[in-house]
């Protein structure tokens, strides 16, 4: 039996009414997510604003892909292989009959030469734009040779639980979210000892790691990148022993404007609510007194701002120059802030800041291997954009080479 002939003539069959076979159950026209299990969660609160819940028809049909961006036709490609089409979709139902049949003819899997991916998307990252491009994701992957298993995550701490229990099963994983969701999966594999390629198509705030590796922020290109980019080796930082980061760990000014920024100031205005709550840092900035030691070097201060990075950005504010920066070297760049004494020397250290020249005499920037921390009282720290609690010591250590990161 050629099945793919035998599919093509069920299509021909379909074809010039392709829309009448629908059965109207509306489910597409919502917002849909897959269960750890791999089961499609309709969420029946999120329709699109042009469906008649009534009747479950689309008030602008003759004119759904224009009035809607984000609306797609059931292709056959679609109705075949796309893992949000629920189950019981009649277009599911008449031809994955079919794409079972290929299975069984070729194996389970419809290519020796496809590669298993595993797909981790943060529906609320950024704008919530993850959710929107999940069915062109999902197209694109497919198109690249590359057999998609897709997971979305509903709370913090997820995305690292999705990679202990499946990422053995996988020769890539694709992070569709912002600098958190990957740090959960660096954290994932950290923890399993593993180096499995990870892609990353940035769909948060700020996205300062995709910055630093230059990888597209539109998403076509970055999913291009993501399945056919170049493998490169990437330090991770260890903070205290429990914890790991891919690009930053800071305390002080600036560091609690990621965490404490609201999610939803975050969708309305994007990367300029960092610019706001930044610049209220500023105002409320106090010191903290600090002992260094990095790499057997010890020094003390009052600092106002600490971060242990590999990255070109912090935050979208704080950026360094490329020289500056090399990604798999084992050292971090420290950069740490003293308090001004008047303002005229706060101008000096922005100014410092936006030339991207760190010589300023209440500005300390050093390369490190290994850094401690000791403070007078507990301070608060961040790691990756995400609050990581207060202490009065932290020890950070360089975990040279420990990642792979795809790209351009």
């Amino acid at each position: 039996m050629n099945t793919p002939r035998s599919i093509f003539s069920e299509y021909r069959a379909w074809r010039n009414h392709w829309d009448d076979l629908c059965d109207r159950c509306g489910q597409c026209c919502y917002t849909r997510s897959l269960s750890p299990t791999g089961k499609v969660k309709v969420d029946y609160s999120e329709p699109c604003k042009f469906l008649d819940e009534e009747t479950h028809m689309c008030r602008v049909f003759e004119d759904r892909f224009r009035k809607h961006s984000h609306c797609g036709r059931v292709t056959l490609f679609r109705a075949l292989f796309h893992p949000l089409l629920p189950a019981d979709c009649a277009y599911a139902q008449t031809f994955r009959v079919w794409r079972h049949k290929i299975q069984n003819e070729r194996g389970e899997r419809m290519s020796e030469s496809e590669q298993k991916v595993l797909l981790i998307v943060n529906p609320v990252a950024g704008r919530k734009k993850a959710i929107k491009v999940l069915d062109q994701m999902v197209d694109s992957l497919y198109r690249n040779n590359c057999k998609p298993t897709v997971f979305t995550t509903t709370k913090e701490g997820e995305a690292t639980s999705i990679v202990t229990q499946h990422a053995h099963e996988s020769e890539r994983i694709i992070c569709c979210g912002g600098d958190g969701t990957l740090n959960e999966i660096i954290t994932g594999l950290v923890q399993l000892n593993l180096q499995i390629p990870v892609g990353y198509i940035p769909t948060g705030t700020t996205n300062d790691l995709a910055h630093s590796l230059n990888l597209p922020m539109k998403i076509g290109p970055a999913i291009e990148v993501a399945a056919n980019g170049r493998i490169k080796q990437h330090d991770i930082g260890e903070f205290n022993e429990n914890r790991y980061f891919t690009y930053v760990a800071s305390f002080g000014t600036f560091a609690s404007v990621s965490y404490s920024t609201p999610q939803w100031l975050k969708n309305i205005f994007g990367h300029m609510a960092y610019i706001l709550k930044g610049a209220l840092s500023i105002v409320r900035m106090r010191a903290h007194k600090v002992k260094v030691i990095a790499d057997g070097d010890e020094f003390s201060g009052d600092f106002i701002h600490g971060s242990v990075s590999n990255s070109r950005s912090i935050g979208g504010v704080v950026k360094f120059l490329e020289s500056d920066i090399s990604f798999d070297d084992g050292k971090f760049e420290v950069l740490l802030i003293k308090k001004p004494k008047r303002f005229k020397d706060l101008l000096g250290i922005i100014k410092c800041v936006f030339r991207r020249r760190y010589d300023n005499q209440f500005i300390h920037f050093f390369k490190a291997s290994n850094v401690s921390f000791a403070f007078e009282k507990d301070t608060d720290w961040t790691v990756d954009g995400e609050y990581a609690g207060k202490t009065c010591y932290v020890l950070i250590k360089n975990l040279a080479r420990a990642a792979q990161v795809i790209t351009a």
